[in-house]
């Protein structure tokens, strides 16, 4: 795979995805979502909220490359 994945700097959590998405997009392959697809997302299940805010703004910072909006 040209990708090789998820991008480990992300790691654990916040940004891996739509960092792979922005690398499918530019191998030239369109990104699609079904939007009848459903998950549910246990918010905070591994981890407090505290951390997940800051990991989230860490992450987010490496994906847009300065600003934050978390």
């Amino acid at each position: 795979m040209r990708l090789g994945g998820f991008n480990e700097g992300y790691s654990p959590a916040y940004y891996e995805d739509a960092d792979l998405c922005m690398g499918v997009r530019n191998l030239g392959f369109r990104v699609v979502y079904h939007s009848s697809v459903k998950i549910i997302h246990h918010e905070f299940g591994s981890t407090s909220k505290e951390k997940s805010m800051e990991l989230c703004l860490t992450n987010q910072e490496k994906f847009r490359g300065g600003g934050k909006t978390c």
